[in-house]
């Protein structure tokens, strides 16, 4: 495996001249994908863009990467849809339900800024209760015990991270999904997970398919294109659109039945292209199960050396749990000169991320992340320490 992984490598530009531990950020794209999404433009404006061909063409490509990330999924075409971002596609679930007055939503407090923003966007305009709950970060059962408190019997979502975006904690789907679905005190709860740190990066299991709604995107683990986001759902029907155009109906202007029906006009057809290109290159590089083993070594590597710093140093504290499944490591710095250590690094030309909470240095590592650019970060933090 290590021969292709040296292959990929050699196409990602950005790894040319830094090493790079922000693809929890934004994945650099590989010359392949690139090259893919140029050749799809120059197809699409060869044929004449409005002629019938392009758009049997272009239709082409967009189902065939609906199909290509359904089986990522393990879902069905029907089952997927594509927006321009995540934060597109929060909204399309968020208001694609249907809320009655007194109706309970809960999110983690932990969650990324763009779906508090939707939900308290959603709580501005119609008359539901917003609980934040403190619990992402407990150790299993203390989070399903903490959890099975807070949901009330009106309670009708429950928002969360599969992977915590800040410090990489792993949070358990599977059980918090049968908690939701299969409690006692109330209606079943329907369960969203924002999958964006785990979509590329963790394969995708029959756990995340009992969640009744998974997020990801393409241009971060998958280093894909941009501006081009997928939602799986378990039951399409259970979805209204609400925004609708030309690619969300038939002929006869009745939604589509499956879940294209949220989609709503012309999309990026390169785009497309290049999901199904980077989808494919990962693939050849190995199975989805190597891969991740690759991404945990490398995040190992990374923690024994933090580790190890620590020891000598006492100056660092590293905040993701060594049980964490992602490429996520997260420390924190006793000064809490973060910003500090993140330009001194990129100076140097190593890329990670200052997170605000908790205040912390984000690094993220790739299953083809080298030996020597975990070793470089390193010292690199070291020699700032001294």
């Amino acid at each position: 495996m290590q021969e292709h992984i040296d292959a990929l490598r050699e196409q990602i530009p950005t790894l040319r001249y830094s090493a790079y531990f922000d693809y929890g950020g934004y994945g650099p794209v590989p010359d392949s994908v690139l090259a893919s999404m140029f050749n799809a433009y120059e197809q699409q404006h060869r044929l004449g863009p409005s002629s019938t061909e392009a758009n049997a063409w272009a239709e082409e490509q967009v189902e065939t990467a609906r199909h290509a990330v359904a089986n990522e999924f393990h879902a069905l075409p029907e089952q997927v849809a594509f927006g321009p971002s995540i934060s597109a596609l929060y909204n399309a679930v968020l208001w694609g339900m249907t809320w009655r007055a007194g109706d309970h939503l809960v999110l983690s407090d932990a969650e990324h800024p763009a779906i508090n923003a939707a939900t308290r966007n959603l709580q501005s305009r119609l008359d539901i209760d917003v609980t934040r709950w403190a619990g992402a970060r407990l150790p299993t059962h203390e989070l399903l015990t903490s959890l099975q408190e807070i949901l009330r019997p009106s309670t009708r979502l429950l928002v969360i991270s599969h992977v915590l975006w800040s410090t990489g904690e792993t949070l358990p789907v599977s059980s918090i999904a049968r908690l939701c679905h299969e409690r006692t005190n109330g209606p079943p709860v329907a369960l969203l997970v924002d999958g964006a740190q785990s979509f590329g990066a963790i394969p995708f299991t029959t756990g995340e398919l009992l969640a009744d709604y998974f997020v990801g995107t393409m241009h971060k683990w998958w280093c894909g294109p941009d501006a081009l986001a997928a939602l799986f759902a378990r039951d399409p029907g259970s979805l209204l659109p609400t925004f609708a155009g030309w690619r969300s109906v038939d002929g006869q202007l009745k939604p589509h039945g499956g879940l294209r029906k949220l989609e709503v006009g012309t999309p990026a057809y390169a785009a497309h292209v290049g999901v199904r290109e980077v989808l494919l290159l990962h693939e050849q590089t190995g199975p989805a199960e190597q891969r991740h083993a690759m991404l945990q070594m490398q995040r190992g590597r990374l923690r024994l050396g933090l580790e190890s710093i620590a020891a000598k140093t006492s100056q660092i504290e590293i905040v993701t749990p060594a049980t964490a499944g992602s490429g996520i490591l997260s420390f924190q710095l006793h000064t809490k000169a973060h910003q500090d250590l993140v330009s001194k690094l990129e100076a140097a030309g190593i890329l990670v991320r200052a997170m605000a909470d908790p205040p912390c240095v984000r690094v993220c590592a790739h299953y083809f992340t080298s030996c020597a650019e975990v070793d470089l970060l390193l010292q690199a933090v070291e020699d700032f320490i001294r």
